[in-house]
């Protein structure tokens, strides 16, 4: 975030920072309007659509105080009433991504939230499922093989085994 080249600064920050922190995909995040968002008692709350007929669900909450969430909640407050926080092509936001690592790409933020959710024992489906509006639990099949948690616990019972052997 600090070293990308990003010819608007902040503005294509909070763009990142948004992606990071949501896993939204990427018209999830270009679609938002002022009025998706509103901060209350220090937590920043957005109205993220379901695409792709995903499920409906309540706003997405995150902390004010994790880092950069500042910057998207600046770039709301410059927001005009009724117009896009973002309002930049997806090809553009494409290359944002592409500014801090060739190798990254928009979805792979939504793919690293999913499985940074996977990797954490105290994650349930049902949060899962709500955080991302999906409507089965067949979507979260795709992911689950990302997550390094179940790998390593394979490894601990190989462990175990040869300890009780």
């Amino acid at each position: 975030m600090e070293n990308g080249n990003f010819k608007k600064g902040d503005y294509h920050r909070s763009f990142l920072a948004f992606l990071y922190w949501f896993g939204t995909r990427r018209m999830g995040a270009l679609d938002r309007k002022r009025e998706d968002f509103h901060v209350e008692n220090g937590v920043l709350f957005v109205k993220v659509e379901p695409l792709k007929r995903g499920e409906p669900s309540s706003p997405l909450e995150i902390d004010v105080d994790m880092p950069y969430v500042d910057l998207v909640q600046k770039q709301v407050m410059k927001t005009p009433r009724g117009d896009r926080v973002w309002q930049f092509s997806e090809a553009t936001a494409w290359r944002i991504v592409k500014r801090i690592d060739e190798k990254k790409y928009p979805h792979f933020f939504r793919l690293n939230r999913c499985t940074r959710m996977l990797d954490d024992p105290e994650a349930t489906i049902p949060e899962i499922k709500a955080w991302f509006r999906w409507k089965t639990t067949k979507t979260i099949d795709s992911y689950i093989g990302l997550s390094r948690r179940h790998v390593r616990a394979g490894r601990e019972r190989l462990r175990k085994e040869l300890e009780t052997d």
